[in-house]
């Protein structure tokens, strides 16, 4: 952060994607000087990858309607898309990056530089996958793709974000079965919630195989075990990686991902990075993370342009607030599970209420359930959450007890809103944040009649609130 006059200063963005582009319009709106390059290789403007499954489910009738921007505003704004070009090299002494533009290969120089090259498909290694026809979720091309008649039964294989969103959209015109190692939705769900939530998948017509290995795929058969699933569309949601490949190559610093400072800064102070090839802070154990999330990438983006323009902004910690729709059901998280939390060495403490969206008595309320689990210090660690209604308002409110270090007092404190045709009147959230605090007076008897095992027993059979 040596030079203070940026006119004309060029600045260059590898990928055009969420992250990349919320750079460059924010560059833009704080400087008219500097001059901005993005380097994109697919031949698209900027759009909202988190909607593709709303397209293949046709809620969004029409792809287009996703782009967030078209040629004219890049021209407008100065800002100087470079599609189909791929950026093969990166020398950073020399700070110029080497680009292959309609086969042949040119020389960009910059002054600053970002990585924003994404994330790519985490593909299992199941033996006969490379000989399938399979596809993923990741661009408006692959929706496309999926929006194709291919017959009436579909094998989804990761029942993560992606792969719940798309099974409830194909189980509309087919069958569907959903496979996974583990549990519905396991790194954002809790085995308990995961298990309530696959009923209501289950409910859809969906075929839930969990805790599943497949052995082989062969002629559009899967193999598990002694059982054999015919499929004649398969789509691979079996979640992401960052993509690093080019930042390896340039010699930064990577760990589960590229490594940057709070003000995003790579092991390089002039080159920055953003989005989903980052990892973050996560602030609950302080510990690494990565958050995949788009809002999470233009909160990144903005937090890099004004950077860049000498004002020194800090992206400190994410506790990954997620939501994702299936069919009519919402689910949602924020902060960590409690499975997470014991593999940490936390013991902790929760509660499971299903509630009702309005006033009992008022009609046409929706049932929704949420977990809410804290630490032994009492401290709120996260809460999980799924239903038809009011389920992001929700998520925030913890988000923001999470940012502000909440305690199970606090959450039993939340003044909220009520009424009857939209809310109830003393809200779910306050009754599982009252069942913990009840937790917390009995935990020095409990700690005193310990099992074996060392595990607290708090449930009661056939109990509606846990």
């Amino acid at each position: 952060m040596e030079d203070t006059d940026l006119t004309n200063k060029k600045i260059v963005i590898i990928g055009g994607g969420p992250a990349g582009t919320a750079v460059a319009f924010e560059l833009r709106k704080l400087s008219k000087e500097i001059k901005i390059t993005i380097i994109e290789q697919s031949k698209y403007t900027a759009y909202s990858p988190c909607a593709l499954p709303y397209v293949v489910g046709r809620e969004i009738y029409a792809p287009e309607k996703i782009f967030v921007y078209n040629k004219e505003d890049y021209i407008d704004n100065k800002i100087n898309l470079m599609n189909r070009v791929i950026a093969q090299k990166v020398d950073v002494k020399s700070k110029s990056i080497t680009i292959l533009e309609e086969d042949r290969l040119v020389d960009l120089t910059y002054d600053y530089l970002i990585i924003a090259t994404g994330s790519v498909n985490n593909i299992p290694k199941i033996p006969g996958i490379e000989n399938t026809r399979y596809t993923i979720m990741k661009t408006i091309d692959d929706a496309r793709e999926l929006m194709e008649d291919r017959g009436r039964k579909a094998i989804i294989i990761g029942a993560g974000i992606t792969g719940v969103e798309l099974a409830g959209v194909l189980s509309k015109t087919k069958q569907v079965t959903l496979i996974d190692k583990s549990n519905i939705l396991n790194t954002i769900l809790d085995k308990d919630m995961s298990e309530r939530l696959k009923l209501s998948i289950e409910a859809m017509g969906i075929i839930v195989k969990e805790d599943t290995i497949i052995d082989k795929i062969e002629e559009e058969k899967i193999f598990i075990d002694d059982e054999i699933l015919r499929f004649d569309t398969l789509v691979i949601a079996a979640g992401m990686n960052a993509n690093t490949e080019l930042a390896k190559q340039m010699g930064l610093i990577i760990d589960k991902a590229i490594v940057v400072n709070k003000f995003m800064q790579t092991s390089e102070p002039n080159i920055y990075a953003c989005g989903d090839a980052v990892e973050l802070n996560n602030n609950i154990f302080s510990s690494k993370t990565l958050s995949m999330q788009e809002s999470t990438a233009v909160a990144q983006a903005k937090v890099v342009a004004t950077n860049i323009l000498r004002q020194e902004k800090a992206f400190n910690f994410v506790f990954c607030p997620t939501i994702l729709k299936t069919r009519d059901i919402i689910v949602g998280a924020t902060g960590v599970t409690e499975t997470y939390a014991e593999k940490h060495g936390i013991k902790t403490v929760s509660s499971i209420v299903t509630g009702v969206s309005k006033s009992e008595y008022f009609p046409f309320g929706k049932p929704f359930t949420l977990k809410l689990v804290f630490d032994n210090e009492r401290k709120i660690l996260g809460m999980q959450i799924f239903g038809q209604e009011e389920i992001a308002g929700r998520i925030n409110t913890i988000t923001m007890a999470l940012q502000k270090g909440a305690n199970v007092d606090d959450i039993c404190s939340l003044e909220m809103v009520y009424n009857p045709a939209i809310s109830p009147q003393i809200d779910p959230l306050i009754i599982a944040a009252e069942l913990c605090r009840k937790k917390f007076v009995l935990l020095p008897k409990k700690e005193e009649k310990r099992t074996k095992k060392g595990l607290f027993i708090f449930r009661k059979k056939n109990r509606k609130n846990e």
